[in-house]
């Protein structure tokens, strides 16, 4: 049973958060802003994207702890708060890793990144009929199917192959080994998120940020995979967990000031036209 001293200290913890929470976002948005020069290269889009979506979790955040604080500090608020902050390390890590790419290499990566994306679409025909049927209750599911593919091929042609088995047409996807460049690739293949983390920690300059974003992804983490003892991480209150949250913020801060000091000096380097 929580006391109201612990329900007090609880409600102080998310309205610090939030203060720290919407200065990091309204810092990004500024930074994002005044360098957006910098975003002009192959490399430069995929950083802002991953910014973007950094911000959009930030935006979650403040929004959970908005209605964290109407109610007085309840707890069960942080399950989705960890989730998205855990989306943010996820994205800030990416960035990191992005930022040590050369520009061919950001651009290869990108491109498996694509073709895995093209991938998992072979994995949502289910969605896509729920849809289809939402319009039209009575239509055919091997009609669905035959118009999915068609807009596989359609949209995603350099990604896929087509199939003939007997009758039927298939799309398959390509391999990503059609997609490398040399020298781009960790090992032959996109890296996950471990390997993005020990890349980064062999750099000095990235090495503790790395590290602790790394850390941070993987606290958090608990909130997504259940179990019993994680679960109890989770509603306990601020004072009895294992996280001090203003430190995940300025982790986060950290790592996109590092991508945005990398972003001005590049810029600076280029002659103006």
């Amino acid at each position: 049973m929580i006391t109201d001293e612990q329900r007090e200290s609880n409600a102080l913890m998310f309205r610090e958060l939030g203060r720290d929470t919407y200065q990091l976002h309204r810092h990004l948005v500024e930074v994002m802003g005044e360098n957006a020069k910098a975003f002009c290269s192959k490399k430069g889009i995929i950083l802002f994207i991953l910014l973007v979506r950094v911000c959009g979790n930030l935006m979650g955040v403040i929004a959970i702890l908005l209605q964290a604080m109407r109610t007085k500090g309840n707890l069960i608020f942080k399950l989705p708060l960890g989730l998205c902050l855990r989306g943010a390390m996820i994205d800030a890590l990416t960035a990191l890793y992005y930022d040590t790419q050369s520009e061919e290499s950001a651009a290869s990566h990108l491109e498996v990144t694509n073709l895995q994306y093209a991938k998992s679409l072979l994995e949502r025909l289910e969605v896509y009929k729920d849809k289809v049927h939402s319009v039209s209750p009575d239509f055919d599911d091997d009609l669905a199917e035959h118009f999915y593919e068609l807009g596989l091929e359609d949209n995603f042609l350099q990604y896929f192959d087509v199939e003939v088995k007997g009758q039927d047409l298939r799309v398959k996807p390509m391999k990503e080994s059609e997609f490398r460049r040399k020298g781009a690739l960790v090992e032959g293949n996109y890296p996950n998120l471990k390997q993005m983390h020990d890349h980064l920690i062999t750099i000095p300059e990235y090495s503790e940020k790395a590290k602790r974003l790394y850390h941070y992804y993987k606290y958090f983490s608990q909130y997504e995979h259940f179990s019993e003892l994680g679960f109890g991480d989770v509603k306990a209150s601020f004072g009895e967990d294992n996280i001090h949250m203003p430190s995940a913020i300025k982790t986060l801060k950290d790592a996109v000031d590092l991508i945005f000091e990398h972003l001005r000096k590049e810029n600076q380097a280029k002659p103006n036209i």
